[in-house]
């Protein structure tokens, strides 16, 4: 089965910030989904998460090719229309954010990113480093290699963050927005010797997998 060309470290693409085309490198591979790859890369001192709308049809086959210069191509009709529908659920999140209540909720857990576009039409999600922390699931790696120490204050951390997450995952949704790939690993936390989360640390690594659904929808 045919399957994606990825950018391998090293590489360099062109990429429009606005008017602006500007040079990102690629230094990593994350990983992959059904519409997306993700790389960490760097553009100039910042370093980040690039992530590259790269969809697969139904049967799994990539719907863009990719060209010699590393941008990937499709014929435009087809590359405007699933670009469009990938950049809705930012535009809906920018949008959001310019409401001080919602802001304020979602202000911490949506790191800063940017939408960008490629040579030919295509979408990428560029979300820099601003932010320091380990994913949930390494925090919870500690708790159960010594659960007895101090179990209720590890408890009240643990249950306090699901708590956070949880209104800002209301937020989303009243906007219209599904996160389909909520997981420990997909999102960080920072906290201090005592286990003690910081809740302004709690954090998605980058904004991975919103849907729109529609407003108002739950």
């Amino acid at each position: 089965m045919e399957s994606r060309i990825l950018l391998n470290p090293g590489e360099s693409i062109l990429l429009n910030r606005g008017q602006t085309a500007e040079k990102w490198t690629i230094t990593g591979f994350v990983g992959e989904g059904g519409a997306c790859v993700c790389y960490t890369a760097r553009n100039g001192a910042k370093t980040g998460r690039l992530k590259e709308f790269y969809p697969l049809d139904p049967w799994g086959r990539p719907c863009f090719e990719r060209t010699e210069t590393g941008h990937l191509t499709a014929e435009p009709e087809q590359m405007e229309q699933l670009c469009a529908a990938f950049r809705e659920s930012y535009e809906i999140l920018e949008q959001t954010k310019l409401d001080k209540e919602k802001a304020s909720i979602l202000n911490n857990f949506i790191p800063p990113c940017e939408l960008l576009t490629g040579q030919n039409g295509s979408s990428y999600v560029w979300t820099p480093d601003d932010k320091q922390g380990v994913s949930f699931e390494s925090f919870l790696s500690e708790v159960r290699a010594d659960p007895k120490n101090k179990a209720e204050h590890k408890l009240y951390n643990i249950l306090n963050t699901v708590l956070t997450l949880t209104d800002c995952i209301r937020v989303l949704h009243d906007v219209g927005l599904l996160h389909l790939d909520i997981k420990p690993s997909n999102f960080m936390v920072l906290y201090d010797g005592d286990y003690n989360i910081n809740p302004a640390g709690i954090s998605l690594f980058d904004v991975n997998t919103l849907y729109p659904v529609g407003t108002g929808q739950t």
